[in-house]
């Protein structure tokens, strides 16, 4: 029992560094990237530039219906991979546990009212369900206005928060 409380312990404190992490992160990156607006192509493109997504082990892809309203869904992640293997009890921790509160703090970097719900997700059935996972998102004024964890007003103090990357030149040679 010790060994699962523990690891609930683990996962609860991995999700908050998430939380207070992503937004700024997300609003970094639109600086020095030079998009963003508070809509769901913004979204689409924090995601996808996300640490926590890298390229080539979470395969994303998505579809923009309009300016408040998408699909996001993943044709391979590597994540679901691993834990698979080790039972349901980890793919729930990661796909919904982990998944829910963190797609949303991603999302409300962009606005507050955005809201990231599953359209289905793991456990998968069948077994070798494609996509792995498709999830909706709304920017909708009738949602409650999202409220910060505090520890992202912690961490908007930090100096790692407060660096600010030079603006990317468009000009500059590309590899």
């Amino acid at each position: 029992m010790r060994a699962a409380h523990r690891r609930k312990d683990r996962l609860e404190g991995g999700i908050e560094e998430w939380m207070a992490a992503s937004p700024l992160y997300s609003l970094r990156t639109q600086r020095a990237l030079d998009f963003g607006n508070a809509d769901v192509p913004t979204i689409f493109k924090n995601i996808q530039l996300d640490i926590g997504a890298p390229h080539q082990f979470m395969d994303f892809r998505d579809k923009v219906d309009d300016p408040q309203h998408g699909e996001f869904w993943l044709d391979h992640c590597g994540a679901l991979m691993d834990v698979e293997p080790m039972g349901e009890e980890f793919v729930h921790g990661m796909c919904h546990d982990i998944e829910d509160p963190t797609f949303d703090a991603t999302a409300i970097a962009s606005h507050p009212r955005a809201q990231v719900r599953p359209i289905h997700r793991p456990p998968r059935a069948p077994a070798d369900r494609q996509p792995h996972c498709a999830w909706t998102v709304i920017i909708d004024d009738s949602h409650p206005e999202a409220v910060a964890i505090p520890a992202l007003e912690i961490n908007a103090k930090s100096q790692a928060a407060m660096l600010d990357l030079a603006a990317i030149d468009p000009g500059s040679k590309r590899l």
